[in-house]
């Protein structure tokens, strides 16, 4: 463009320097243009979080408030599930992993073996609800019960239930923390019932029990909604049987309240550290309770045992 215009007017000679100098201008300046939004790409702040699926909803708003007062961040989330997210975490595919289960002894291992100091943000608590079809005449069971049928030793409703049938189950897949912990703390390490539909997420589960009327699952508090019926519980042995409320499960008298984390490798910390502060702040941990999550203690435990990172 540049060269087919200064060969055309240098034919009468006149114009022709004013007319170079500004089609070399205009060009000048759109190169300036793509510098500046060369540079503003280059200067922003990639991170890169994977792994639960119960963690992802609340992280995801988390991650919109904190966009609105910091341009520079371009995030990237995936909801692969807590053992994937800690594997991606391991090779560095990922800056921040998300659990629903605290990282197991193999896992920090592995950190171990590669050299790789690890920092655990306890983000909060989540309960989980039993939940069945709404057409279930069943409104309360005992934690011995909840076990006994999802080992499978109970395996059919009642005649008071006003079913009478093959209890069909549902729950998470073993990449998930939410299985790990419904595992070892309810089912106290015993196997799942071999009838037992495992799915990705919550929203899978609900969406099952909401089929079949002789359907029953666990799903996270934080996720559930009213097209299903949570049971009431007792932990107790039948004396006494607790509702699913959020004051129930803040003062832990509902007692299958299992918690969140965050996992990240410490020679990341400066990057991630403004938004690390921003979760920490009295504002990220009113979006977590608003999400129906529990908020806690702040405090930062690392892989080695280090102090707190301020």
């Amino acid at each position: 463009m540049i060269f087919f215009a200064v060969f055309i007017f240098s034919c009468d000679g006149t114009n022709t320097l004013n007319l170079s100098s500004a089609v070399l201008e205009n060009s000048v300046t759109e190169i300036k243009k793509d510098t500046t939004l060369e540079n503003k790409v280059s200067n922003q702040i990639k991170i890169s979080i994977k792994g639960s699926t119960t963690v992802a909803p609340v992280m995801e708003k988390l991650i919109s408030r904190f966009e609105k007062k910091n341009n520079l961040y371009v995030f990237h989330i995936e909801a692969s599930g807590s053992q994937s997210g800690i594997e991606t975490l391991k090779t560095q595919d990922a800056d921040i992993a998300m659990t629903s289960a605290i990282m197991n002894e193999n896992h920090k291992y592995d950190f171990h073996k590669r050299k790789l100091d690890f920092v655990e943000l306890y983000l909060g608590g989540d309960a989980l609800a039993i939940i069945v079809n709404v057409n279930n005449k069943v409104r309360g069971l005992t934690k011995e019960m909840v076990k006994e049928i999802f080992t499978g030793n109970i395996n059919e409703w009642e005649v008071s239930t006003g079913l009478n049938k093959q209890i069909r189950i549902f729950g998470r897949d073993s990449t998930s923390g939410t299985y790990r912990y419904f595992k070892e703390q309810i089912l106290n390490n015993e196997n799942f019932s071999e009838t037992t539909v495992h799915l990705k997420n919550s929203k899978d589960i609900i969406d099952s029990v909401r089929k079949y009327q002789n359907a029953i699952g666990y799903v996270s508090f934080a996720q559930l909604n009213y097209s299903v019926e949570p049971l009431d519980i007792s932990f107790d042995k039948g004396k006494t049987f607790i509702k699913l409320r959020n004051e129930h499960v803040e003062n832990f008298h509902y007692k299958f309240v299992r918690p969140l984390y965050l996992y990240y490798t410490a020679d990341t910390y400066i990057k991630l550290k403004a938004f690390i502060d921003f979760i920490k702040s009295e504002e990220g941990k009113e979006i977590i309770f608003n999400e129906g999550y529990i908020p806690v203690s702040s405090s930062l435990i690392s892989g080695k045992h280090h102090k707190e990172i301020q």
